[in-house]
């Protein structure tokens, strides 16, 4: 997997986006008929003009963020045995900080941005993971910038997400947005000041990058994006139900990678998620590396 791309204030691009479509001219002193006429025309025209002549825009996904919801909290826990860490190749590294801590909880703290491809990629497997010790009730869909790599990943953005668990407290801050204005993508949020000095102790200097209460960190994404390609988020969200698609052994695989790196975080809570076979050996490739 190539390098993470830089964070958002690096990024100098300049947008790729075409002008919106000029309005039709004021109808002028014509006959009715005529008027008419030059009104369905001109109407005619604009539609065209917004369905046909927009190829370098992003697709808009063709679902909603209730379904694509819904389906990530139906993958059966068969799934997650049977593909086990599945094509992750970069898990979360062990650290040895104090305990990071919210609201009295162990604080998973993610830190990306909406452009970034590979925050795109790593929010499918935080998403899957964090379902297993609570739940989403909002999550807003979203995609990686046209003008970066793997463009355009479909995907979900932690900025307007809400999220509950009785056993940690999650904190998802997305830096800046994926459309470039004046040259350079929106800034948005600035992530927590103990979760960015986390980052800066360990030298972290891009994104995506997560840490996980202090136990583990990780910097960059977990499998490679490119499996997402042309891919909707419901057509996403729906292949993490087969074990045998490629985008559940990147996604899913990756998921109980980081599930073990929380469980390290909740001191294996819940058991019912901590001590199946499949988190337990992911916890022990994990430990190995303290």
């Amino acid at each position: 997997m190539g390098n993470p791309p830089p964070r958002p204030e690096k990024r100098t691009k300049r947008s790729g986006a075409r002008p919106a479509p000029t309005p039709p001219p004021a109808p002028n002193r014509t006959p009715l008929i005529i008027g008419v006429v030059v009104l369905v025309v001109a109407v005619v025209a604009i539609i065209v003009g917004l369905t046909s002549g927009n190829d370098d825009k992003p697709k808009v996904a063709t679902s909603s963020s209730s379904s694509v919801l819904r389906a990530l909290g139906e993958i059966p826990s068969s799934v997650f045995e049977k593909v086990g860490t599945g094509t992750s190749n970069n898990p979360p590294k062990a650290i040895t900080d104090d305990p990071l801590m919210k609201d009295g909880k162990p604080h998973i703290a993610y830190v990306g941005a909406e452009f970034c491809p590979y925050c795109a990629a790593e929010r499918w497997a935080m998403v899957v993971a964090l379902g297993r010790f609570g739940s989403f009730t909002k999550l807003p869909l979203s995609h990686s910038a046209v003008e970066d790599v793997h463009s355009n990943t479909q995907t979900v953005t932690f900025r307007g997400a809400e999220y509950h668990s009785d056993v940690l407290a999650f904190s998802g801050t997305e830096t800046a947005g994926n459309e470039l204005v004046g040259g350079q993508y929106e800034r948005l949020d600035t992530p927590p000041a103990d979760v960015e000095a986390a980052a800066t102790k360990h030298g972290i200097e891009s994104i995506p990058f997560v840490d996980f209460g202090g136990k583990f960190l990780l910097s960059g994404a977990t499998y490679d994006p490119g499996i997402l390609a042309g891919k909707t988020s419901q057509q996403i969200a729906d292949a993490l139900s087969d074990p045998n698609s490629e985008i559940a052994k990147g996604i899913v695989g990756s998921a109980n990678v980081l599930t073990a790196a929380i469980c390290a975080a909740t001191d294996n809570q819940p058991a019912e998620v901590c001590k199946t076979p499949v988190i337990e050996a992911a916890g022990k490739q994990l430990e190995r590396q303290r």
